[in-house]
Order: C-alpha cells, then sequence, then structure tokens
C-alpha cells in the first residue's frame, strides 16, 4: 500500500461521508447491494444529497450478478438518475454473507465499463467466524483498479474500538 493513498478518519461512517462530497455531486446516484446497512443512507444522502438505489437478486440467498447490475442501472437511468458509483459491503451487513471472487469480480467489471467509483466498506473483514471460510477484499482480488477505487475500513467493528 502506497502510504500516499491512505486516508484517516475517525471511523468508517465520517469516511463514507466524506467520499460522498469528495466523489458525487448533489442528486448523483450510488447503487448499493441489498439488503444493506440502513445508515449509509445517512452518510450519503442527508448532506451530500446522493441517492442510494438498492441491487437485489430474484431471491436474498442469490449471489449477485452482472444481469442484477445491468438491471438496476438501467431502472436508475430510466428513472432519469446520474449513476455514479457502486458500493459494496463484504462481509454484507446486516447479513454477515462473503461476496464471493466472482461476485467481486462483477462488482469491479461492472464499474469499469460505466466509469463508476467503486467503494468497498470492509469494516467486518476480520469477522468472519465460518470454518473454512475467510473475506476476500476488493485490494487482493483487484488491485489494478486504480484511482476509481476505495476501500474502507476501521477499527470500531473487528477491533470493538468505537
Amino acid at each position: 500500500v502506497d502510504p500516499g493513498d491512505l486516508v484517516v478518519n475517525a471511523g468508517v461512517a465520517p469516511l463514507l461521508h466524506h467520499l460522498a462530497f469528495s466523489l458525487f455531486d448533489a442528486g448523483d446516484t450510488v447503487l448499493t447491494l441489498g439488503p444493506y446497512y440502513p445508515a449509509f443512507d445517512y452518510d450519503l444522502n442527508v448532506q451530500a444529497e446522493v441517492e442510494l438505489t438498492p441491487v437485489i437478486g430474484d431471491k436474498s440467498d442469490e449471489e449477485i450478478t452482472t444481469r442484477f447490475l445491468e438491471k438496476a442501472m438501467a431502472e436508475a437511468v430510466a428513472a432519469g438518475k446520474r449513476v455514479r458509483g457502486l458500493l459494496v459491503t463484504t462481509p454484507t451487513n446486516p447479513t454477515g454473507q462473503l461476496l464471493s471472487v466472482d461476485e467481486i469480480e462483477a462488482a469491479a467489471a461492472f464499474a469499469e465499463k460505466y466509469g463508476l467509483h467503486l467503494i468497498s466498506d470492509e469494516v467486518y473483514s476480520l469477522s468472519v467466524h465460518a470454518p473454512g471460510e475467510a473475506h476476500l477484499s476488493l485490494a487482493h482480488v483487484r488491485p489494478d483498479l486504480g484511482p476509481r477505487r476505495h476501500i474502507l475500513w476501521g477499527l470500531s467493528k473487528d477491533l470493538c474500538m468505537s
């Protein structure tokens, strides 16, 4: 990690808040994999006025695929929204589901295709308790994404330091 690429803040919520102001304009839309952490609405929308649009699969246990991302994008564009980002969480909150390599790859390819900022909230990355399971970071799966890749981690969840 290049130290020049690091930003330190009081937590992941303030980081997300700052990203909303830095990367997006009021009225922009960020797609997010659903179900999602309800406080994301506050972190992005209340002051920065960035709208979250959930990407939902056909059923709650189905992995997110390019088909779901494309459908959400088409619906957002048809509704006149300016989609500028994709927010993923792994492990997910509220379900704790780990994104697979295929899901992370699909999210990264989708973000690249549309020139979106890809924000990966990995605040629970050390909180994996299932035998044989491990968190896969966007940094390891797609280290080549460059300046549109934003990985968030904090002390509060994994180290109980909030």
